[in-house]
């Protein structure tokens, strides 16, 4: 169903880059990644925000998961586990990795450390 879902998003939202999506392409900027403890508001929402949100917001939010909110993204999400779905989706071999905009590793890292080792938190 998912994939079926994700034509739509696909169609009007294409990956800035479409070429191998475990290493990074030359136009790919790199961003710093933030070393402290990370948070959904400061750290996480923007990111969701430009990345996300364009496919998984409004009435009908693809795979009818939205992400413009904390309580929102949630829904796939259990802190501290590694096998949770939007980690598992945002990693380098995951469906959602290519639309990361900028320096896809480093976002993909920081998901998987929001979500194991900060423990998903909303604020510091």
């Amino acid at each position: 169903m998912i994939a079926a879902t994700l034509g739509g998003c696909v169609a009007t939202q294409p990956a800035t880059d479409t070429s191998n999506p475990t290493s990074p392409s030359a136009t790919t900027t790199t961003t710093p990644v933030t070393t402290g403890p990370l948070a959904y508001t400061p750290d996480m929402a923007p990111i969701f925000a430009s990345d996300c949100t364009p496919c998984h917001s409004g009435s009908r939010p693809l795979g009818n998961y939205s992400m413009t909110t904390y309580a929102a993204v949630m829904r796939d999400v259990t802190p501290g586990n590694a096998n949770s779905r939007l980690v598992i989706w945002t990693q380098p071999s995951g469906t959602m990795y290519r639309y990361f905009s900028v320096d896809r590793a480093g976002r993909a890292a920081m998901v998987k450390r929001w979500v194991v080792d900060n423990n998903a938190a909303q604020t510091r």
